[in-house]
């Protein structure tokens, strides 16, 4: 007995010691992430002047196609200076684009992303995304990388970031869990003095802590967006003053209730948001992954790109992969996936504000890829290419509160742009593969954007993640 006794206290102090280390170490992580830097070693630095040669221009200037043909674009210091119709005189020093048999476009704009990694950032710009709205704000994370990429010290989009979401009667990782009406008053100033762009909710809110937050985010003159609390009357949500509703799966889960017998008329869902004027994000992608996962099975997991995907992240992808890789029966799935389609064409009929959105994230999606993944979608939903376009350039420009000088092309708009091959309504596909990417006065070509999609499979490592995760926890 004494025997057992003496090896039991010696195993008791090896478990404590370990579990001692274990904490050691994640705790070492959350100065470890905060130390490193971020160098993809990428060389485009801004230009003074840019002329754009002989290019069709999609000026994205109204809600009905136009095309001006056969132009000359100047930019200075990262501005459209003008539209010409005939060459202007060179200038020293400036750089000469060749548009000829080209379209300049708008770079486009991803009103649903959920950004973990900075390689993330340069995936988004590598593939024409010149602008994100990023739902899930970490603390330590996102305000600093939208502060690195202010100041220029790593290629990437503009970085446009809600807080922390806020959450009561649901069970979601990260989340800001408020239990009162005043804690919930109170994290909503705390983020807007933080400087967070708009207000994160989530489904688990009840009808007062709901309102709470739209009064307090009201009186901050801060957006509040995101899943609709089941606790809430659709109305009640709609004439809120919310910012926008994420996801067709949330209309379609509630207050269409999935379609079951009884259901409300998905018309009369759609033009009551209409009438709201409250946008949608649709974000079709994500769930069409899941469809394509209860389907394909490991042939669809299998060919996800994973060295684009942050490991702890992919991580939580293959956990949400686990329920439709089980099924045997993909139908519900498919079903699902085809109803939101159906939602989201319903909502575009009824001339509903769209935005273009991916859900980027814990997916397995890849940054970038899958905003043109979200763009087929909706095309095979029958949106127009340019309503399509026009979802992901001027009206999501408008929704934050930049219709002047982002999301279209004119004298003095953001040169933020992208040069594809032929005309995107024709084909929505050469946005996939843009000719040129412009943004902050710098020319990413084709080659420069193939070395920014090498350096983004070399993501952050799995220590720093966890460690700005943890931070994340203690500080939210």
């Amino acid at each position: 007995m004494k025997l057992f006794l003496k090896w039991a206290a010696r195993g008791l102090v090896a478990l404590v010691a370990l579990c001692a280390v274990s904490i050691g170490l994640a705790g070492l992580s959350v100065p470890f992430a905060s130390m490193q830097r971020f160098d993809p070693g990428i060389d485009a630095p801004p230009l003074k002047r840019i002329v754009i040669e002989r290019v069709d221009v999609l000026p994205m200037a109204g809600e009905t196609p136009e095309i001006l043909e056969d132009r000359w674009v100047v930019i200075e210091n990262g501005a459209v200076l003008g539209i010409l119709n005939e060459n202007p005189a060179p200038v020293a020093d400036e750089r000469r684009l060749d548009g000829e048999g080209r379209t300049l476009t708008p770079g486009l704009i991803d009103m649903h992303v959920h950004v973990f990694d900075r390689t993330d950032l340069l995936l988004y710009l590598a593939h024409g995304v010149t602008t994100v709205r990023n739902m899930m704000g970490l603390e330590g994370m996102h305000l600093e990388w939208r502060a690195e990429l202010e100041a220029g010290r790593y290629p990437g989009p503009t970085l446009y970031t809600a807080s922390p979401t806020l959450n009561q009667n649901d069970s979601a990782p990260f989340h800001k869990y408020v239990t009162s009406e005043e804690e919930a008053r109170t994290s909503v100033r705390r983020y807007a003095d933080a400087g967070y762009d708009l207000i994160k909710i989530y489904n688990g809110l009840d009808a007062d802590i709901f309102h709470a937050i739209m009064d307090e985010a009201a009186d901050l003159n801060i957006p509040v967006t995101g899943h609709l609390p089941r606790a809430v009357e659709f109305d009640d949500i709609l004439g809120s003053g919310i910012h926008s509703i994420e996801h067709a799966e949330e209309i379609y889960a509630y207050p269409l209730n999935r379609l079951r017998e009884g259901h409300p008329s998905i018309d009369v869902v759609a033009g009551d948001v209409n009438a709201s004027g409250v946008y949608v994000t649709p974000t079709l992608t994500a769930f069409h992954n899941l469809s394509m996962a209860a389907k394909d099975k490991d042939a669809f997991t299998g060919a996800v790109p994973r060295d684009y995907i942050n490991p702890v992240i992919a991580f939580f992808g293959d956990r949400m992969m686990a329920d439709p890789l089980s099924r045997e029966d993909p139908t519900g799935y498919i079903r699902a996936a085809k109803n939101m389609g159906l939602v989201t064409k319903a909502l575009y009929e009824t001339r509903a504000p769209l935005l273009l959105g991916s859900d980027t994230g814990p997916s397995l999606t890849v940054p970038g890829a899958a905003t043109h993944d979200e763009i087929l979608l909706l095309s095979n939903y029958g949106l127009s290419p340019y309503d399509i376009i026009y979802s992901g350039t001027a009206r999501a420009a408008r929704a934050l509160g930049r219709s002047n000088d982002l999301g279209m092309i004119g004298a003095g708009a953001k040169a933020d742009l992208l040069i594809v091959e032929g005309n995107p309504l024709l084909d929505l596909s050469t946005l996939r593969e843009p000719v040129f990417v412009i943004k902050g006065g710098a020319v990413y070509d084709q080659a420069t954007l193939a070395q920014m999609k090498r350096r983004a499979r070399r993501n952050m490592s799995v220590y720093e993640t966890v460690g700005r995760l943890l931070r994340h926890e203690l500080i939210k």
